[in-house]
This record gives C-alpha cells, sequence and structure tokens, in this order.
C-alpha cells in the first residue's frame, strides 16, 4: 500500500477514545496520525503532566477509500468526517503542518477556531462577559461593541487568546 498517494482522512472518535482508536486504527495496518499536547493537571496530591489530543474527539488517518469501512468498523470510530455523504479529505500540508509543529517542541495546545468578523465573548479580564464581533486591523485584533440602535460601533485591541466563539 502506497501511503504516500493516499489522502488524509480525519476520523471522529467516540468520547475520550482517540488513543485507543489510534491503537486499533494502526492494528489494522492502517496509517494513523493522532496529536497530542501536554498539560499539567492537578490531581488530589499533586501536578502531573498528561497527554491529550490536540483535536479532542478526532485523529487522521492515510488510505485508501476502500479501507474505509475497515476504520467505521472500529468500536472506538465514531464516523470518518465527511459532507454531503463524500468522505472529505484533509490536505496533506496541513496534516504536515501540525506533525511539524509536534516535532518541533514547541508548546501548542488546542485554541477555538475563530474566523474574523465572528461573535465572540470576552474569558476573562475586565471585559469578562461582553460579547462582540472579533476583527483583525493589521496584525491585532480588536473586539467590536455594536449598538445598533444607533447605528454606531466602538472597538478596542484585545488578544484573541482571551476570546470564544459564540
Amino acid at each position: 500500500m502506497k501511503t504516500e498517494q493516499n489522502p488524509w482522512f480525519a476520523v471522529r472518535t467516540r468520547a475520550r477514545a482517540e488513543k485507543v482508536a489510534s491503537a486499533q486504527i494502526r492494528g489494522q495496518g492502517i496509517e494513523e496520525f493522532l496529536p497530542l499536547y501536554q498539560a499539567k493537571r492537578r490531581w488530589f496530591d499533586r501536578f502531573k503532566t498528561v497527554s491529550f489530543p490536540l483535536f479532542s474527539g478526532y485523529l487522521f488517518c492515510r488510505c485508501e477509500r476502500t479501507a474505509l469501512s475497515r476504520v467505521t468498523s472500529l468500536s472506538s470510530v465514531a464516523d470518518i468526517v465527511g459532507f454531503g455523504g463524500e468522505k472529505a479529505t484533509v490536505p496533506d500540508c496541513q496534516v504536515q503542518a501540525i506533525r511539524q509543529l509536534g516535532e518541533s517542541g514547541m508548546q501548542a495546545a488546542p485554541f477555538p477556531y475563530l474566523r474574523e468578523g465572528a461573535l465572540v465573548r470576552v474569558r476573562r479580564g475586565p471585559l469578562t462577559g461582553v460579547m462582540g464581533r472579533l476583527v483583525k486591523v493589521k496584525k491585532s485584533y480588536r473586539l467590536v461593541i455594536s449598538l445598533e440602535l444607533l447605528s454606531r460601533s466602538v472597538a478596542v485591541e484585545i488578544p484573541a487568546e482571551i476570546v470564544e466563539p459564540i
């Protein structure tokens, strides 16, 4: 099986079964990729560094489309991500970028998917709970709060990491 020519697929797993699914897929002889990140968690008597999936509930596999039925038959797998009944492929360059990030040794962690113009809520700081639209101006982000009645808006520069999508 020439895996370099096969596309990557995003596999949705059962709840908290990413590591089991990864092992089961590998056991089927199919190339898989489960990106992980390290985080410190407090246990009742100490702190411990634990590995978590970078994309909770998902991992990637590279195989022929005909092999996807073997993947979906696994007990830890919920489905293959797709649209309109067609299994979607993940661009190789995106998977390689995530792999390269993991191999770099740099600290990575999940981050909410934010698009410019998205409705967001501030999670912490003096504006906690405030809602508005996220707008990128040059290299910074701004929270835009609009008063529809007056057809006016105000904007404040804000770090993107303290907002969450609504």
